[in-house]
């Protein structure tokens, strides 16, 4: 996934985010709640 650029829609807690960045992807998160984006923020 190395230079993939991935828009993760509806990220959560960005569990899926952190594995995709861990292997070499470009990743975007959104999601409409603000307590998930920052569960996320701690995962960055």
């Amino acid at each position: 996934l190395a230079g993939a650029r991935v828009l993760d829609v509806g990220c959560g807690g960005g569990i899926l985010s952190e594995s995709l960045a861990a292997k070499g992807a470009n990743v975007v998160g959104i999601d409409a709640g603000l307590a998930p984006i920052n569960v996320a923020r701690l995962h960055a």
